[in-house]
């Protein structure tokens, strides 16, 4: 535990300075108190410092492993694309706060398929927002969108493969792995000797075997910037096969859900969500084209549903209730993986990079 507080420090004041590590010790402070006293969350808002805006909740694919298929989870959410207004609303509002906010152009479905997308990305720079990062199925990452990525200099992008050419194109239906790959190289030869974007493949871990899972991460890091293995998140928002996945990896058990308290969503038509794995947006928290995302941030709605994660006392019929995705994560800590490649556990990710 102490190790994983000492990195944390670390790795706030490399990214924000020692004024902002300051601020944010003394907001930790107060979370950790309202643990013991919850009504304190009711009289501070801390600092709001990353988004989620969803450009499409349509996808070009249907994968056997997203929820968004079914039709239960999703029967109140009409498909759609968010209205250019609002998005420059949004990162009007955004890039006007004291403080910098990390940006992520993605949700619950496949934002390239948005056709303001590469104007989505080149208006936030604009506007000063520099942490840019979007996840993608990579099939529509074509050479204009890649160059348009490199200009702005987008932070990450991350691109989804499950596996083998087999393994992969059976579980994301529609998908064609020898394009991916294909787009995945050209993104790296357009990136030049750039550092950004970053690139990282993403496998949601299930039903693959350890010998397919290393096979794939000895592949890939030759190629990409890092490999990530992400557990698989169940529609009730449980890690699913919790033991295969940690395989005995040290975990810390967190006391309450963290999400609420630095980090929201907005969905293509402006409501205002939880967090990143609430993609069926059944949590409403305000709607940005009615109030300043700031106004919802700090509203009363806002306030009662912190006190809430801070108790760990959602309601039953809150998707958050079964939830077991924010209380245990990895330490933050860089092991071995082998000779050439260093493991790093980053909340409930392993993320496998080259040594330098």
């Amino acid at each position: 535990m102490f190790q994983y507080l000492i990195s944390s420090i670390v790795r706030v004041y490399k990214k924000h300075g020692l004024k902002m590590l300051v601020i944010l010790g003394f907001e930790y402070f107060l979370l950790e108190l309202s643990r013991f006293f919850p009504f304190i969350v009711k009289f501070f808002t801390p600092r709001l410092f990353a988004v989620s805006i969803e450009p499409t909740n349509a996808c070009n694919l249907r994968c056997q492993i997203c929820y968004s298929q079914n039709p239960e989870t999703f029967k109140a959410r009409n498909k759609g694309y968010m209205d250019w207004e609002t998005y420059k609303n949004c990162i009007d509002e955004l890039s006007s706060l004291d403080y910098p906010v990390s940006l992520g152009l993605n949700f619950g479905g496949e934002s390239l398929l948005h056709p303001k997308f590469c104007d989505m990305v080149s208006y936030a720079k604009s506007k000063g927002i520099s942490q840019i990062s979007f996840n993608t199925n990579g099939m529509l990452l074509s050479e204009n969108i890649i160059k348009n990525l490199v200009e702005n200099k987008v932070s990450k992008i991350t691109i989804s493969l499950d596996g083998t050419k087999e393994k992969h194109e059976s579980s994301r239906i529609g998908s064609d792995y020898d394009t991916v790959e294909k787009n995945i190289l050209n993104l790296k030869r357009l990136r030049g000797n750039s550092l950004s974007p970053k690139i990282f493949v993403n496998l949601i871990e299930y039903d693959q075997s350890i010998e397919e899972i290393d096979e794939f991460i000895n592949y890939w890091i030759n190629i990409v910037d890092s490999v990530a293995i992400s557990s698989c998140i169940s529609e009730n928002l449980q890690i699913m096969n919790t033991e295969k996945f940690f395989q005995g990896n040290k975990t810390i058990k967190k006391h309450y859900c963290h999400w609420p308290f630095y980090y929201l969503s907005i969905l293509w038509n402006g409501d205002v969500t939880s967090c990143c794995h609430e993609i069926g947006g059944r949590i409403f928290l305000g709607n940005v084209v009615k109030s300043k995302i700031m106004d919802i941030w700090k509203s009363n709605k806002y306030k009662e549903f912190r006190r809430e994660a801070i108790t760990n006392n959602f309601s039953v019929s809150s998707p958050c209730h079964k939830c077991n995705a924010w209380n245990t994560e990895f330490v933050s800590k860089k092991l071995e993986y082998n000779d050439d490649i260093d493991l790093e556990f980053l909340k409930i990710s392993k993320i496998y990079k080259k040594k330098n």
